[in-house]
C-alpha cells in the first residue's frame, strides 16, 4: 500500500508514436526555453523527450494538489499506448508527509504522557482530515487533468 496518492491510466491512440509526441510537445510549454512558433493553445508545462514525458497543467491560480504527469509512449502495429502517471509534486508530497506524522505524535504523546485523551483524539482527526481533504483535491485535480490531456490528442 502506498501513503501518497497516485493514479495510473493507459490510453490507446489510433496513431503512431511520432504523431502523439507532436501533438503532446505543440500544446506543452517548454521548461527548458526552448519553445517553437507554436499557434496551438498551451495547455501543460514540462518536457516531452523522445518516448516519455514529464508535465504538468498550466493553470491561473495556485492549485495544491496539480498532479504530476509522468508517461511513456509506446508504438503498436494499430497505433500506440500511452501509460500514464499521475503523481503529487515533491514539496506537496512532503507537507503531506510532515503534517501526517506531526498529528500522529502529537496524538501518541497525548495519549501516552498526560493521558489527554480527547486532545489526542482532536489531532489524529485533524491528520484523518486532513489527508483526506488531500485525496479528494488531488482526484478533482487528476479528473481536470486527464480531460485536458485527452484534448491534447483530439
Amino acid at each position: 500500500m502506498n501513503f501518497l496518492p497516485h493514479y495510473n491510466e493507459t490510453i490507446v491512440l489510433p496513431f503512431g508514436v511520432s504523431r502523439a509526441m507532436r501533438l503532446l510537445d505543440l500544446h506543452t510549454r517548454s521548461t527548458d526555453g526552448n519553445q517553437g512558433d507554436s499557434k496551438a493553445e498551451i495547455y501543460f508545462n514540462g518536457k516531452v523527450e523522445e518516448d516519455h514525458f514529464r508535465i504538468s497543467e498550466m493553470v491561473r491560480k495556485p492549485e495544491n494538489f496539480l498532479p504530476l504527469i509522468t508517461g511513456r509512449i509506446e508504438g503498436t502495429s494499430r497505433g500506440c499506448i500511452i501509460f500514464v502517471r499521475y503523481t503529487l509534486f515533491f514539496s506537496t508530497s512532503l507537507f503531506l508527509i510532515f503534517w501526517s506524522l506531526v498529528t500522529s505524535f502529537l496524538a501518541l504523546y497525548l495519549v501516552f504522557y498526560p493521558g489527554e485523551y480527547i486532545y489526542a483524539t482532536i489531532s489524529f482527526l485533524a491528520g484523518v482530515i486532513n489527508y483526506v481533504i488531500a485525496l479528494v483535491n488531488f482526484g478533482r485535480q487528476v479528473a481536470k487533468s486527464k480531460k485536458t490531456l485527452i484534448k491534447c490528442f483530439l
